[in-house]
This record gives C-alpha cells, structure tokens and sequence, in this order.
C-alpha cells in the first residue's frame, strides 16, 4: 500500500457505552440538542462535543450547530441493535465511518497485528509501538484510533483479541476448511487422554482462519451434528480460570449489553458448555 488513505474526519476516543447511551437518547426524535448528553449522561461539556463529533462523523447523524439531526443510516442502526445483527451492524459502520473501514482494511491486510500493552516490558513496548504507528500511517490512523476502534471491532465480532494481537475476523470460510483446521489444531492440542480443550482449540482456530467466536460457534454446531457419534465431551475445566474473556454487543434491550464469554466455558452447544472434547473413529 503506497498512497495514504487521508481523511479529513478524525477518529476521537470515545467509548462505545457511551454511544450507544447518546444513540438511546436520541432515538425516537428527529433532531436533539448536544447539551441533552450533559442533561442525561452525566457527562462534560467537552465530552458531549466529542460524542457529538463521533456520531457525525459515523453518519448516523448531521451536525448543525448546537444541534444533531437524525440521518438514515440511524435508523438502520437502531433496527440492526434490535435485531442483535452485529454483521449488519460491522458493515454499516463500514459504508459510513471511513476510519472502521480503513481500520479493518489495515487488520485484514495484516491479518494479525501486535497491541503495544504494559504488560511489555519497557524496550519491547517502545518497540511495538513503533512498529504498529508506521503501520498505521498509510491507513491515516494513529495509536489513539487503533485502540478505540479495535475495541469497537471486537465488540461486533469483526476482529479477535488474543494473546495481545489484534486478528481479523471477518472470514467465512468452507465448512470443509473449517472442519479441517479445527481436527489439526485439536490433534496439537490434545492430551494422553484424547481430550483437548475446547476454548484453547476454538481460540487457535479463529486466529488460524479469521473468524470471531461466534462465527466458530455456527461451524462447530454443523460439525456436531455430523459428527456427534464420534465426539465425546466433557465439562472438566482444562485452562486456568483467570483466561481469555471476549466481549460482544447483545441485542437492543436485553438485560445486560454486553455479553462475557470466558474462553475457559468453552463452546455451548444446545444449552450445554463443552470444556473439552476428545474425537474418537469407532463411534463408541
């Protein structure tokens, strides 16, 4: 990539509770005072502007002054947070906030990106930062759009976070390449016993392929039903409890809006957790 992607509109660090709270506050009218988020949020003069330039900037609204007017593709989010369509959702942002779509162009370019965090030390940090900054400069990003907007991919299951890389997610692949990776990446894990920890596998497999974990869940259900005379399962935890968590947008109006999802639960699969699973050929 040679041309830098320049943008005149900037990506400023917001956190997307906070959107979504401002998007709820808005929601049912068709323009709105800025000063509505100090009323209602909580929140500063200075932080109603940003999340006043945000949400113009993701075209979910128009900005005139010290008002915002509803636009079109609100609508559309409102319906697809209903409906708990995180795709629908990805590919909005997408065709409206040229910073997303630049972000996941750069994480699908790279397919797994390092997060400079403190967990570091001091000179491998400097480094990594480095690294990532010149990265990002011909996608027109910087570290402060890289870290928000990574948060708010993750959140729609377009990336997946682990061991501190940030990896793209937004494949789909063959049921068949999908099956393939998943016994390969099984076979390397599994112990003396023939059991292999689900979360651990399932984590290894969206990387290697580029798909979230709840992409993963829909192909190991298929998987399941074809197969589920030679799979045994158990629910015998196989990894250190304070492991991977992932974060996903639930639908509008649901008790909680995030979801928590331990890597050490593993997959549910009707109603059940599977922490490990063992493959067995005789079906007995």
């Amino acid at each position: 990539m040679t041309n830098r992607q320049s943008e005149s509109i900037s990506v400023r660090p917001v956190q997307w509770n906070r959107l979504l709270d401002a998007i709820e506050l808005i929601d049912g009218q068709d323009r709105v005072n800025i000063r509505i988020f100090e009323k209602y949020m909580g929140v500063s003069s200075a932080q109603a502007q940003e999340i006043a330039r945000v949400l113009h900037n993701t075209g979910l609204v128009e900005r005139r002054g010290s008002e915002l007017v509803v636009q079109p593709p609100f609508r559309d989010f409102v319906r697809y947070w209903e409906e708990g369509d995180l795709d629908k959702l990805n590919q909005l942002l997408q065709d409206n906030y040229p910073p997303y779509k630049h972000f996941l162009g750069f994480v699908r370019a790279k397919k797994r990106v390092r997060i400079p965090t403190k967990k570091l030390k001091q000179e491998e940090f400097e480094q990594v930062t480095q690294e990532l900054k010149k990265a990002l400069d011909p996608y027109g990003l910087n570290l402060g759009s890289f870290n928000m907007l990574h948060r708010f991919a993750a959140y729609l299951g377009a990336v997946h976070v682990s061991n501190g890389y940030v990896c793209f997610a937004g494949n789909n692949p063959s049921q068949e390449e999908f099956e393939k990776g998943l016994l390969e990446e099984y076979n390397r894990r599994k112990i003396r016993e023939g059991y292999a920890s689900m979360g651990e596998v399932a984590d290894a497999v969206c990387q290697r392929l580029g798909m979230s974990m709840l992409v993963f869940d829909r192909y190991f259900k298929t998987f399941y039903d074809s197969n589920y005379k030679y799979i045994r399962t158990s629910s015998s935890v196989m990894l250190k409890p304070e492991g991977k968590e992932f974060v996903f947008l639930q639908k509008r109006g649901a008790p909680k809006r995030f979801s928590r999802r331990r890597l050490v639960d593993g997959v549910n699969v009707y109603q059940t957790n599977i922490k490990a699973f063992k493959v067995v050929s005789d079906g007995r």
